[in-house]
């Protein structure tokens, strides 16, 4: 793990900062980590997910490429879990490009707990492709990915998420989103 992640983010008090901020918004408790893994394991990453996507998805709910897990998701999935102290929900890798979307369904209810997405490629906002956390019609929070990012999540009960839908300004573009 110490081989492949930014040793800033081992350092005693970059933890306890990291873990201060995930107690700061009580609402959408969450923390980006930027340049989370040395350049060579990023590149390695990033290479080791060129291929290997396929389409998914149902129209009335989301439309994009899953991939099945990365075995450098290890040593990420691992510092989630030694920050937060619990195990994330798993979720699907994903990956998002023009026409591509998930859409927020009020009677369906994520499971509460600590996610941790990983985001490969940089991304203009301009072309959609947002993520958008929301309880009870507020908007908690936006994320826009940006490369050799890892964002650490926590929903509570209530709180969903959605992708914005990927527009014409992405081109031929797309956005890797690795989930522990």
């Amino acid at each position: 793990m110490t081989n492949t992640i930014n040793p800033q983010y081992h350092e005693a008090n970059t933890v306890r900062a990291i873990k201060a901020a995930l107690r700061t918004d009580p609402r959408l408790p969450s923390v980006a980590l930027g340049e989370f893994l040395l350049p060579k394991a990023f590149r390695e990453l990033k290479s080791a997910t060129n291929t290997g996507w396929k389409k998914s998805g149902i129209p009335d709910r989301g439309l994009h490429d899953v991939r099945a897990r990365v075995a450098a998701q290890h040593p990420i999935t691992a510092y989630v879990t030694a920050i937060t102290k619990a195990k994330t929900v798993k979720e699907q890798n994903r990956r998002f490009g023009h026409r591509d979307f998930i859409l927020l369904h009020d009677h369906e209810e994520p499971t509460p707990g600590w996610r941790a997405y990983f985001f490969l490629d940089e991304w203009d906002p301009v072309a959609g492709g947002r993520i958008v956390f929301v309880k009870d019609g507020e908007n908690l929070g936006v994320v826009t990915p940006q490369a050799n990012t890892l964002l650490i999540v926590k929903q509570e009960k209530g709180v969903r998420m959605f992708v914005e839908y990927v527009n014409h300004h992405a081109g031929k573009n797309r956005i890797r989103v690795l989930a522990s």
